[in-house]
């Protein structure tokens, strides 16, 4: 089976260009100017930081941070209460918020209707055994612009909002 072709777009230089197959790469991408010196991992499903702050502190954190570069959070699902609801099992304090940019959804649906598959970007909040707090957020650049060339310019814009705000994050 051929390896599937990655974009990969830096969050300053905005430029893309085929790299290797997403199971061979992670990188670090550090915080922009204005924000806390803070490294992002960037993996196959999104760029993460891991903090010391607590998850309830950074769950509040999050929407705040987002909302400072446009993005409203639309959706939140806590996975530990509906896989109790649901399965009757424990799991981790664990949510997934969808979070939306309303400007940069509509020109992504004017590209193409089928782009709202893809909508909103999902930012992940989990405590992990350890104690700390992650936060994932979707990495555009790997999911729509990956798929189409057309949304690289809009989406690589999309990454760097994401970026800047949750790099922003205190702990």
């Amino acid at each position: 089976m051929k390896p599937s072709r990655r974009l990969d777009c830096t969050a300053r230089e905005l430029s893309c260009h085929s790299t290797r197959p997403r199971r061979e790469q992670a990188r670090t991408v550090t915080a922009g100017a204005g924000s806390q010196p803070r490294e992002a991992q960037v993996t196959d499903f999104g760029m993460t930081w891991k903090l010391k702050a607590k998850y309830d502190e950074v769950l509040v954190q999050v929407p705040e941070r987002l909302k400072g570069e446009g993005f409203g959070v639309l959706t939140r699902i806590d996975m530990k209460a509906t896989m109790k609801e649901k399965l009757g099992v424990d799991f981790r304090r664990y949510q997934i918020l969808g979070a939306c940019n309303p400007s940069y959804a509509h020109k992504a649906l004017g590209l193409d209707l089928g782009a709202g598959v893809m909508l909103p970007c999902n930012v992940l909040v989990y405590e992990a055994d350890d104690g700390t707090t992650v936060v994932t957020a979707v990495d555009p650049m790997q999911t729509l612009a990956a798929s189409d060339l057309r949304f690289v310019p809009l989406i690589a814009e999309v990454r760097e909002k994401l970026h800047r705000a949750l790099s922003g994050l205190a702990g």
